[in-house]
């Protein structure tokens, strides 16, 4: 079966071209089972993710978009297509889950340093480098602290730092705030947008909130029902930071236009 070529907007066609691409995901597809009796999760996705760039990923449930991260997380290989990291070489990816998965009986600093003790034993460099990201998500206070003495807003900015901690090519969010409230979650949105703007990292998230999308993403990637194919990508040309803007009339309508192609894959 053939792709349907996704429509671009011209805003988010400008967005892409701003940013030297980090990598390309060319025609992939992803079939699980045999090709002629498998299900087809994913079919002919097209998608350049530029440097430094923060998109964003919706679509119905069972669409592919955890399929789709797996696969640039290299914990999965496409059926069909290539994706290709500009550098020549995959670059190190990072996840940070809906479920925070922070070890209960470790402190929120070892927490974080975790990436480096599963390979060796961590030095002051490791902690030093904990410390700072404590820092940037504002844990710094409570770096001795367990799991459980923490928010679950608290808990999830742990989890995004540990994310951090390696210092990836590409930070990967699946989802993760889907479990908080509403009040929640709005929060720490919000303090994620400051961390991404003090730091500037490559970032993608895998989200069902429309709402978050437009307040976190430069570019909206818009996702059909399986088998998943990319049906619009939207520019998101709102200041920064964008928390002042959440409500407003500019925000709702792209809300509103993305809504819409999700309910309807021709709606221009």
């Amino acid at each position: 079966m053939r792709a349907k070529p996704s429509l671009v907007s011209s805003a988010a066609q400008n967005a892409a071209e701003a940013k030297p691409p980090l990598l390309t995901v060319n025609k992939v597809g992803r079939i699980f089972g045999s090709a002629e009796s498998g299900v087809t999760a994913l079919d002919g996705i097209d998608m350049a993710i530029g440097k430094g760039e923060f998109v964003a990923i919706v679509g119905p449930s069972g669409c592919g978009k955890s399929t789709l991260l797996r696969l640039l997380a290299d914990l999965d290989a496409p059926t069909s297509g290539a994706i290709t990291w500009t550098s020549g070489q995959a670059g190190q990816s990072s996840v940070a889950f809906q479920e925070h998965r922070l070890l209960p009986w470790s402190s929120v600093l070892d927490n974080i340093m975790l990436p480096a003790t599963m390979r060796r034993r961590p030095n002051e460099k490791d902690r030093n480098r904990a410390l700072e990201l404590a820092s940037l998500v504002g844990l710094e206070a409570f770096t001795k602290s367990r799991p459980a003495e923490l928010s679950g807003g608290m808990r999830q900015r742990a989890s995004v730092a540990r994310a951090l901690f390696p210092e990836p090519d590409l930070l990967l969010l699946d989802e993760p705030f889907g479990a908080l409230d509403a009040l929640t979650r709005e929060k720490i949105t919000g303090d994620t947008e400051e961390i991404w703007l003090k730091q500037r990292f490559t970032a993608l998230l895998i989200t069902h909130s429309i709402a978050e999308a437009v307040h976190l993403a430069d570019r909206v990637f818009v996702m059909s029902p399986r088998p998943g194919r990319v049906t619009h990508v939207v520019g998101i040309e709102l200041e920064r930071p964008r928390a002042p803007l959440v409500g407003s009339d500019q925000y709702n309508a792209l809300v509103n236009d993305i809504r819409a192609k999700l309910q309807d894959p021709d709606h221009g």
